[in-house]
């Protein structure tokens, strides 16, 4: 590598270029080869005949006197691009012996194994230099398996005529650096979310039937497929894909990589989801986005759209500002990817937020925000980049890098090859575990996700991936009998694949959902926590049964009071009252978010819990199933709640439920509340073995001690000031609906502990107690401003 480059120093001294620019991940290598040679530059003026560095932004060579492919990312797949390029212009004046001495070094530098095929031609442009990169990983046909995986009945596993299970033994008795079956099953392992247990334990290859997998993306293959397991059941640990076996050339069903996408599957995946599936993935419509922007995909210009324009949407990881500027060779790597992919894909406009949002126009941003559940369901596709750790990446298999190829190995004349499974390609992205791509992959109806390995396609009715090739006739049988969604054998409880069913869901309880799922991500900025979910509250405020939302808690639309109990329409199930959201919990004591109220779970750092009955997809939520009381004024009475403004008047309930619309989109409320509650003086008892506990006076003089959830995780001192704020009830028992033995109802009283703040109270735990008429609390009605 280091006489390669070396000559080809000697040509740029005599090129009229001034200079070229080396990717980041080979500069350390010239750096230290060359150190007389090599010139850093402090300024973007390199003297002639220098070896130029490069701005730190800088990814690849800039310039080449026989026009090498410009724009490669920073990536393995680059450095053997780059060396199969050097090669060319090194090899086209050698001798024929030279050019193989020179080829033996680029596969050695290109990968570790051992037997390679190494074709090197010509580069014609990026396709060309793709086929050459695959050419160079290509094993040779004489692959050596070790004695144990040479007895290996695979044949047998494949026609289902063999035994179901070949041993493999322990990890630690492989031959990896010898085996190629070996080395692929512990690169297979590799991938696992967690460490497999021990060396010493036994695995085995495990003959499986597609419609026997947990996995609902095979569900629709009548074939067989071999699993990697430890366990007595042949589950693969998590993480690990399954292994599809054949014999010659690859089944119809199977579709191999190519580290560039060809853009037929994608385009045919939109055409068949146009055609089962008409107005249930076409989106909102019928409400016009105001004050749209669009980016046009041929000169990367915004302009502000006419309302018309069929245009594709861009969810990605900023990863840090990239500035303003416009021009498709301005953008950083994965928006110009993403204007390549639009245009692949048959349109003209792409809507990407950092740009299509003036970010320095707080109104303009505000307006932006109060409509991203249209912006993204009027989308024609979501373009999910989910590889890559920011908008320098790129879009794997678009333009400048390439995918990982699909990795096969030969045993006998069997042919083994990874079926990645794109949900843990997803999962484990950076993409999925930030706050503002949440509602971005939920809002959407069509999505169309990068990952490093492959396609995957889902919109509201149906979901494919690139390396399962099914067909339209195939696709219609996996729907519903006289339906546009799948039948729910290939959907799991609340999802069609990856992403909850009707986008946000369907019911709304599931609100609760998404409030545990949002809360898990992170943010670049924690006064986003409640602008990057606005999107969703605005979908289910959409629904059949509106809920709206006062600072992140959810509520029914239109009732008189906080607490009023109402129904589904036409139906016994129950809507969300707000006390019942008031019910949240954190996982373990936090610290607070300033900015926001102590009584929301925005006002706290970490993962959101809910009560079971609210999260279970199973549970039809009834009143009695939620453990409402009989007389609904119970709950009713117990609560009344005033929203205190910015200009710190009082408004009551049904005023603002009235007034809505314009508090939220003026930001009017200032994250205070006044109760008018029972409220009980209680008294703080440390406990550092386990809970925390808090005393009530009852009316007989004694205390009631009470346990408590510590929502703070401050210390707190016996001293300060807590109030216990009587805020919901729910009651156990049959009430007296049964004819047969009527048992005594158990109510269970919840409780908010807050903490005297001075001029407010702050939430800093939650409690509850079986209420016992032996012992009655002493409480007395009183207003509470809540902060």
């Amino acid at each position: 590598m280091g006489l390669l480059i070396a000559n080809l120093l000697d040509e740029w001294k005599d090129s009229a270029q001034n200079y070229f620019f080396i990717p980041r991940c080979l500069r350390s290598f010239v750096q230290q080869t060359f150190p007389a040679t090599v010139h850093v530059l402090a300024r973007n003026e390199p003297e002639k005949g220098m070896l130029a560095m490069g701005p730190a932004s800088t990814s690849w060579p800039i310039v080449h006197k026989r026009g090498l492919w410009p724009r490669l990312a920073n990536s393995r797949e680059s450095i053997e691009a780059f060396l199969i390029t050097s090669l060319y212009n090194e090899s086209a004046k050698a001798s024929n012996a030279r050019k193989i001495e020179l080829k033996r070094k680029v596969a050695r530098s290109c990968v570790t194994r051992k037997s390679l095929r190494v074709l090197v031609q010509r580069p014609k442009g990026p396709k060309d230099i793709a086929k050459q990169v695959m050419a160079l990983r290509a094993i040779d046909s004489k692959d050596t398996v070790c004695s144990r995986c040479a007895s290996l009945e695979i044949a047998g596993m494949r026609k289902s005529t063999g035994h179901p299970r070949q041993p493999l033994g322990p990890v630690k008795d492989w031959n990896p650096d010898s085996c190629t079956l070996c080395k692929f099953l512990v690169d297979l392992l590799a991938r696992a979310s967690e460490r497999f247990e021990s060396a010493r334990d036994p695995y085995f290859l495990f003959s499986k039937k597609t419609r026997s997998l947990s996995d609902k993306l095979f569900q629709i293959l009548d074939h067989r497929l071999v699993v990697l397991s430890a366990s007595e059941n042949g589950l693969p640990p998590e993480g690990v894909p399954y292994i599809a076996a054949y014999s010659g050339e690859p089944p119809q069903w199977l579709r191999h990589i190519q580290p560039l996408i060809d853009f037929d599957r994608p385009r045919g995946w939109l055409g068949v989801c146009a055609q089962l599936h008409g107005e249930h993935c076409s989106g909102d419509k019928n409400n016009k986005v105001q004050s749209l922007r669009l980016m046009n995909c041929s000169t990367g210009e915004v302009i502000r759209a006419e309302g018309h324009e069929p245009y594709v949407a861009l969810s990605y990881v900023w990863g840090g500002d990239h500035g303003s500027a416009q021009g498709t060779h301005a953008y950083p790597q994965t928006i110009q990817d993403a204007l390549v992919a639009t245009r692949e894909l048959g349109y003209q406009w792409l809507w990407v937020d950092q740009y299509c949002i003036d970010q320095a126009n707080p109104g303009d941003f505000r307006n932006q925000l109060q409509q991203m559940d249209i912006i993204y369901q009027q989308a024609e596709v979501t373009i999910i980049a989910a590889a890559g750790t920011n908008a320098h990446y790129g879009l794997p298999g678009v333009g400048a890098s390439f995918r990982k190829p699909t990795s096969t190995v030969s045993v006998h004349e069997e042919q083994l090859c990874v079926l990645p499974r794109p949900e843990i390609g997803l999962e484990k992205c950076r993409w999925s575990s930030r706050a503002w791509t949440y509602q971005e992959g939920l809002l959407s109806t069509r999505r169309l996700v990068f990952t490093e390995e492959q396609l995957y396609f889902e919109c509201q009715c149906c979901y494919c991936a690139e390396m399962l090739d099914i067909t339209l006739e195939s696709f219609k049988k996996m729907h519903a009998p006289e339906k546009p969604w799948l039948h729910k054998r290939y959907r799991t409880a609340g999802r069609l694949g990856m992403f909850p069913l009707n986008g946000c869901g369907v019911d709304p309880w599931d609100i609760y959902n998404r409030i545990t799922e949002y809360s898990e991500r992170s943010l670049s900025h924690e006064y986003d926590i409640l602008n990057g979910i606005l999107g969703i509250f605005r979908a289910f405020e959409k629904m059949e049964n509106p809920m709206r939302h006062l600072f992140g808690i959810p509520f029914p639309k239109a009732t008189s009071c906080p607490n009023e109990t109402k129904l589904f329409a036409s139906s016994k199930r129950a809507l969300p009252t707000f006390s019942e959201s008031l019910r949240w919990d954190l996982e373990s004591p936090s610290r607070r978010r300033e900015g926001f109220p102590s009584w929301s779970w925005t006002g706290w750092y970490g993962k959101i819990k809910w009560p079971v009955e609210y999260i279970d997809v199973d549970v039809i939520r009834t009143p009695k199933r939620l453990g409402r009381p009989l007389d609904p004024k119970v709950n009713e009475k117990a609560l009344l709640v005033c929203v205190e403004l910015h200009n710190n008047t009082l408004t009551d309930w049904s005023e603002f439920q009235g007034s809505y619309d314009k508090l939220c989109a003026c930001n009017e409320s200032s994250g205070f509340i006044e109760l008018e509650v029972h409220a009980t003086k209680v008294f703080y008892s440390p406990n550092n073995m386990q809970r925390s506990h808090f005393s009530i006076p009852c009316e007989n003089g004694s205390l009631y001690v009470v346990p408590a959830s510590m929502t703070t995780v401050n210390d707190l001192h016996p001293d300060h000031g807590f109030l216990a704020i009587h805020y919901h009830r729910t009651v156990e028992g049959n009430q007296g609906r049964n004819s047969g033995i009527v048992l005594p109802p158990k109510w269970t009283q919840h409780l908010l502990i807050v903490q005297d703040m001075g001029s407010h109270w702050e939430r800093v735990a939650i409690a509850s107690y079986i209420v016992d008429p032996e012992h009655k609390v002493m409480s007395r009605k009183q207003r509470v401003r809540l902060g």
